[in-house]
């Protein structure tokens, strides 16, 4: 039998991850929009890199340009998607 103390804490806690899966989504609409002023390339080569776990290497092996091209778009990207978040936040 649930005494109130119990049901207190089964409510603040379905409370606690409503709020969090809230702001989970917002994060993750916010992080979008911030892939999305991204080049083609730079989206690409991000997407392969974290989505997909590869590494810069295998990214540049796939695209048939070489590891320093793939690493300095992924840094370019990085920081472009910082300077986003430094704006809107």
């Amino acid at each position: 039998m649930i005494i109130d103390a119990d049901l207190s804490d089964v409510i603040i806690t379905a409370l606690d991850e409503e709020e969090e899966e809230k702001l989970h989504k917002e994060q993750l609409q916010f992080l979008r929009a911030a892939i999305a002023t991204l080049s083609v390339i730079q989206r690409r080569r991000i997407s392969l890199y974290y989505e997909k776990g590869m590494t810069e290497q295998q990214i540049a092996d796939l695209e048939g340009v070489n590891h320093q091209a793939v690493h300095h778009t992924l840094s370019g990207a990085r920081k472009k998607i910082g300077k986003y978040f430094l704006k809107r936040s």
